[in-house]
């Protein structure tokens, strides 16, 4: 992928290839904002991975693929912060609600909402969880313990069952389609700001 990025660096034009530009956004964005929310990060750069994976699913459950390409991403050698945040323009044209502050309109259907938002969760409290575990703040993965909780309380295997989701292969493809449908929310932090809102409803 380098030389790939080095040519975006270049030019700050997208691959027309939308999984490539994608992956080549997400390598840009922590070299862009160093600063920034770790949090907030982690969710751009999931966003523009889940994007990736849409595009060239490969042979696995959805959040498998967007992990196999997560942990795929190339170090961004010779990528500076000016050059990363010209690339993030075009990124931002391309993918609009990557790195949007939106309000998310979840999904009407109890089950839809419920699992997309089981989804989402995780995929942020994982990040938190392993943000603590290299001695980061601890207050993220404290914050999002009882939204998760709640989530998994919800989907209870005997409510997942009554919907003919009995099993994990099933439950996988039904979280994928979720997931992938987000992509026209926004991106899983915001997604996760609308699901704290919704426990206890």
């Amino acid at each position: 992928m380098l030389p790939l990025l080095a040519l975006f660096a270049q030019t700050a034009t997208l691959d027309a290839d939308p999984g490539k530009a994608a992956l080549a956004c997400a390598v840009a964005v922590p070299v862009a904002n160093p600063d920034a929310d770790s949090m907030q990060l982690t969710a751009q750069l999931t966003y523009f991975v889940m994007q990736a994976a849409k595009a060239d699913p490969g042979t696995k459950a959805f959040l498998q693929r967007v992990e196999e390409l997560a942990g795929n991403l190339d170090a961004a050698d010779g990528l500076d912060t000016a050059k990363a945040r010209t690339i993030l323009s075009a990124c931002d044209a391309r993918f609009p609600l990557a790195r949007k502050a939106v309000t998310v309109r979840l999904p009407a259907d109890p089950l839809r909402r419920d699992i997309l938002c089981l989804g989402a969760v995780g995929i942020v409290y994982g990040a938190a969880q392993g943000m603590l575990e290299e001695g980061g703040d601890p207050s993220y993965e404290r914050d999002l313990k009882p939204i998760m909780d709640g989530y998994v309380a919800r989907l209870t295997d005997e409510r997942l069952a009554q919907n003919g989701i009995d099993g994990d292969a099933k439950m996988d493809v039904f979280l994928g389609r979720e997931l992938i449908a987000s992509l026209e929310l926004g991106n899983v932090d915001r997604i996760t700001q609308a699901c704290a809102g919704v426990l206890g409803n």
